[in-house]
């Protein structure tokens, strides 16, 4: 079975201490959401929830950017609340996925630090079941337009990729327009693993 998009929601924040926003997520089977945060400086916060529950951190090893997910989240508008000790200019995406593993929801995640290059090629492991995404995430101070801006302050999405369902793993190049600083997490995102014996179609 196939990993698929619910919902997604990005907003450019000013200077900010606390975020907070509604976002949906659909009344689908194996949810899960994830938040990429990008600022100006450490986007570690002191609080992250959805519908008052805990957020767990999923890729923090780039500074400025940060990834965290929510496996089963509660359905219909919640709130979205992260809280930073001290003012930041923040980028947050909302990301809901449903049809995902619900004990294993990420796979090895694959980090870049690019210091001003256009073109990285990521390797990620591909689950031998289902199709799962591949998401990458692109935090830059070039913009698609190859214009300058403030360093962090952008998340662009590299790009959706389904990966195959074949076991094996499969390199996924990424190119940006323009040459800059580049941060990028690549994070597969696992499907639902079938019961044993059964027969899928997708």
């Amino acid at each position: 079975m196939s990993v698929l998009q619910d919902n997604i929601a990005e907003h450019a924040l000013g200077s900010v201490t606390v975020v907070d926003q509604s976002f949906t997520v659909g009344a689908n089977v194996q949810r899960y959401l994830l938040a990429l945060l990008t600022c100006n400086a450490d986007p570690t916060p002191s609080s992250i929830t959805y519908g008052g529950v805990a957020m767990g951190a999923v890729a923090t090893g780039l500074v400025k950017v940060k990834v965290y997910g929510l496996v089963a989240p509660a359905t219909g508008a919640n709130t979205f609340n992260c809280q930073w000790a001290a003012a930041r200019d923040a980028h947050v995406v909302l990301l809901s996925l449903y049809n995902v593993d619900q004990v294993a929801p990420t796979g090895t995640i694959i980090t870049v630090d690019d210091g001003g290059g256009t073109t990285w090629t990521t390797t990620p492991t591909v689950k031998p079941y289902g199709r799962a995404y591949e998401i990458g995430i692109v935090a830059s101070d070039a913009v698609a337009t190859g214009a300058q801006t403030v360093l962090y302050d952008h998340v662009q999405f590299a790009g959706w990729h389904v990966m195959s369902w074949v076991p094996s793993t499969q390199a996924i190049t990424w190119t940006m327009v323009a040459g800059g600083e580049h941060k990028v997490y690549t994070i597969p995102i696992n499907p639902i693993k079938p019961p044993a014996g059964a027969v899928w179609f997708w």
